[in-house]
């Protein structure tokens, strides 16, 4: 057997440890994942996680307005207490009217659907003073998604780290063999070449 079809096979062997160390972390991966939203949503779905989170941030605003003299018109001060928020959508009504969103534009031309659903007598508002007037505020908290974020990064780092022991695993099961080729390849270039060679699996 000539170096050349040796290393070829070793080649063949990488790649094939590679794509079987893949496929175990891809695996784990599916499995940690499935598992980690069915026990989240089940701690959710059973609790009043959301709601207490909503209620919190809503007293927080109500304080960041009442302290900073916040009118409704202030869009940029009220965007800028969103972001620091995070996982929160911020909607803000006067007379009936979608007059403030931290998640889309107000335009009736391009979210016409949207100032039609988000209406005051169909969500549990608040009114709450602003400078300028009172007006109804409706949020909508999306503090779950972080725990979702949790999961996944939880996942890939394991699913990572199992593709790592997977392939050192692998190629340890192989190195004894790679060690016995050398030698072997070593007596056929000192000109023995009816020396057997060792063939994984086989003879």
């Amino acid at each position: 057997m000539s170096k050349l079809l040796i290393g070829k096979k070793l080649k063949i062997k990488l790649i094939l440890a590679i794509l079987l160390s893949l496929a175990i972390s891809v695996g784990t991966f599916l499995i940690l994942e499935t598992v980690g939203e069915k026990v989240l949503n089940q701690y959710l779905s059973k609790s009043a996680f959301n709601e207490q989170r909503q209620r919190e941030a809503l007293e927080r605003f109500i304080d960041f307005v009442r302290s900073g003299n916040i009118s409704s018109e202030d869009h940029e001060k009220l965007s800028a207490w969103v972001d620091k928020e995070r996982y929160l959508n911020l909607y803000i009504f006067s007379n009936d009217k979608l007059i403030y969103s931290s998640s889309t534009p107000i335009d009736p031309l391009v979210n016409e659907e949207l100032l039609m659903n988000f209406l005051p007598s169909k969500l549990p508002v608040t009114t709450v003073s602003f400078q300028d007037r009172a007006a109804q505020v409706y949020m909508v908290g999306l503090y779950e998604y972080q725990y979702y974020n949790f999961i996944l990064i939880i996942g890939l780092s394991l699913a990572g780290i199992t593709f790592i022991i997977s392939f050192l695993l692998i190629i340890n099961q192989k190195t004894s063999y790679i060690g016995k080729l050398e030698q072997e390849i070593k007596i056929l270039e000192g000109g023995n070449l009816d020396y057997p060679i060792t063939i994984s699996g086989g003879g």
